[in-house]
């Protein structure tokens, strides 16, 4: 009897094993921009993943400046070198900011959370999409973010000279110090709307800054991160009949 048990229970832990592995694929937390986990199929990964879909705030989009309405919209910024923890989270390269950096939208106050890159960019303006996009992602007490988005083109910036210098593996971080001040373009004309995360869940909680001003990287540094993320970018979504505004200062 004892061969006969020990099939037994081997049989009752395959079993188990793959009624287990059939709930998780119901409940998967892993995405990405390809094939069946790509931006098409998010909603369908994870049930928390369902306003990818459904919701009507999405992001990115296409802005065309023709349908942006005037705006005195105030934009404050309070930006100091800073210690930043650099992590590839398997999505893109992000730097984790460790002091109070901050900027204030119409007196609102938002934390400095983290900056990462897109490439190609999420949005686009007039139709035209750029070599890559850094998002700024601010967090404010009440839990709304409020997300800079600066457009990337090819060229030869001296700040921008080695910032992909240091690229940890998956799961490392590497620690240095960043003149966060200099990120700020000194033009600050600006489009403006409320959309959504890029990346799952696509909470619809985000306020838009995307600036007219474009940065200027050398094109081996950009090639540095295409070298990890080529293609980390969502397409832009439907805009729904929101409003979209421009603020000229």
């Amino acid at each position: 009897m004892k061969p006969l048990n020990i099939a037994l229970k081997r049989l009752i832990f395959v079993v188990a094993m793959i009624i287990l592995n059939g709930c998780s694929s119901s409940h998967n937390n892993h995405w990405s921009y390809e094939g069946i986990e790509s931006p098409d199929h998010w909603a369908d990964l994870n049930k928390e993943f369902e306003t990818c879909q459904k919701g009507d705030h999405q992001s990115p989009i296409d802005i065309h400046n023709k349908d942006a309405l005037p705006s005195a919209q105030e934009l404050m910024f309070a930006y100091l070198p800073t210690h930043t923890h650099i992590i590839n989270n398997g999505h893109s390269i992000e730097f984790d900011m460790d002091e109070d950096n901050f900027i204030a939208v119409d007196n609102k106050r938002y934390k400095l959370k983290q900056l990462h890159f897109h490439a190609d960019s999420e949005h686009k303006i007039n139709g035209n999409q750029f070599p890559a996009e850094m998002h700024l992602v601010h967090e404010a007490a009440d839990g709304q973010l409020a997300v800079i988005a600066l457009l990337i083109e090819i060229g030869e910036t001296p700040v921008y000279d080695h910032i992909f210098d240091k690229i940890p593996k998956i799961g490392e971080e590497i620690k240095i110090d960043l003149h966060l001040e200099s990120f700020i373009p000194k033009n600050k004309a600006r489009y403006s709307y409320n959309g959504s995360l890029t990346t799952p869940p696509c909470s619809e909680n985000v306020l838009w800054l995307i600036f007219e001003q474009h940065l200027f990287v050398p094109l081996k540094q950009l090639q540095k991160f295409k070298a990890y993320y080529s293609h980390n970018y969502r397409p832009t979504q439907e805009n729904h009949e929101r409003h979209i505004y421009f603020t000229n200062h």
